[in-house]
C-alpha cells in the first residue's frame, strides 16, 4: 500500500491532527486566552520561543502543569522533552 498523504487510514479512530502529531511534535497552551505553541526537537527557534514564553509566563505568577493523560505533575523550569505543557494562573479564592 502506498500513503499518499499523513491522513489516517479509512475506518481509524484517529483524528487527522493526532496523526499528523506523530512526528514528536510538543504542546504548550497558555491559559486564559488559549494561546498553543507547538515545537519539535529539532526546531531549536520554536523550542526557544515556547521557553521564553513560559519562562515569561512564570515570572507573572503562573503555574506549569505536564500530562500524560492520566497523570499531572506541576513544573518549574521547561522542559523541551514534555509532550503537554498546560500553563496557567493560579485559582483564587474569594
Amino acid at each position: 500500500m502506498t500513503v499518499l498523504d499523513d491522513r489516517p487510514a479509512i475506518g481509524s479512530t484517529e483524528s487527522p491532527t493526532e496523526a499528523a502529531s506523530t512526528v514528536d511534535t510538543h504542546t504548550m497552551t497558555v491559559l486564559p486566552g488559549a494561546r498553543e505553541l507547538t515545537w519539535t526537537a529539532d526546531d531549536t527557534a520554536a523550542v526557544q520561543a515556547a521557553r521564553t514564553e513560559f519562562d515569561q509566563c512564570l515570572s507573572e505568577g503562573c503555574m506549569a502543569y505536564t500530562s500524560d493523560g492520566d497523570t499531572h505533575e506541576q513544573i518549574r523550569t521547561f522542559d523541551p522533552a514534555a509532550r503537554n505543557v498546560t500553563v496557567s494562573r493560579p485559582l483564587q479564592g474569594g
